[in-house]
């Protein structure tokens, strides 16, 4: 017989397409205010911030807060402990996006 090393519920498939969704609107929010990934993070070459990018913001966020390389590790609760810190630094480029909930009719909660 196996055990779970993790008891916490792991985050729910609606959490993950929430998330998912709140990516493509930042990068989306961000493009349109006018950032690219270099004044993000200092580069020489133009890079436009695209939801793979916030995706990987999102998750060194949570690799650094509970060790977790992969958003699918992420219990319930690290996600929301995880959109707290994000949308902190979020704030920091002048943008506030609400993360989505489960009543948006765009995201499905099919579980």
């Amino acid at each position: 017989m196996t055990f779970p090393l993790n008891k916490e519920k792991q985050r729910s498939l609606a959490q993950n397409n929430a998330m998912h969704l709140y990516f493509e609107q930042v990068a989306e929010a961000m493009q349109d205010a006018g950032y690219d990934i270099k004044q993000i993070i200092p580069n020489n070459i133009e890079i436009p911030v695209t939801h793979q990018f916030i995706k990987s913001v999102w998750q060194n966020i949570g690799k650094e807060m509970f060790l977790k390389n992969h958003t699918a590790e992420f219990t319930k609760e690290e996600v929301g402990q995880v959109e707290l810190v994000f949308s902190r630094w979020l704030a920091t480029f002048g943008i506030t996006i609400p993360f989505p909930s489960y009543d948006n009719e765009d995201i499905q909660t099919d579980e």
